[in-house]
């Protein structure tokens, strides 16, 4: 699946659904925060520019995917990962 198919289609999920959950795999210290790939496993690849200290990549990847979902960063939550590179993230719309 191509990226952008694969991002059009969470976003009509969370607009039907109320809600989708992305499984995230991130790559942090890159040169710049931005969507890279969808992996086989379904998950998606994404480069976040900050380092993970102190919770920099979390924050950053939120704030990201609030962009690019249109919503506030409220609205996205980490489920689980929240140390690791493999991440649950939880986006909700608000009815």
């Amino acid at each position: 699946m191509e990226l952008t198919e694969f991002i059009e289609s969470a976003k009509n999920r969370l607009h039907q659904e109320g809600s989708v959950v992305l499984s995230v795999r991130i790559h942090p210290r890159a040169k710049q925060t931005a969507f890279k790939e969808v992996l086989e496993d379904g998950s998606i690849k994404i480069a976040i520019k900050s380092a993970p200290e102190d919770g920099r990549a979390n924050q950053e990847l939120i704030k990201f995917l609030s962009e690019i979902f249109e919503i506030p960063p409220s609205q996205i939550e980490i489920l689980s990962g929240f140390a690791a590179r493999m991440k649950m993230i939880r986006i909700t719309s608000k009815k």
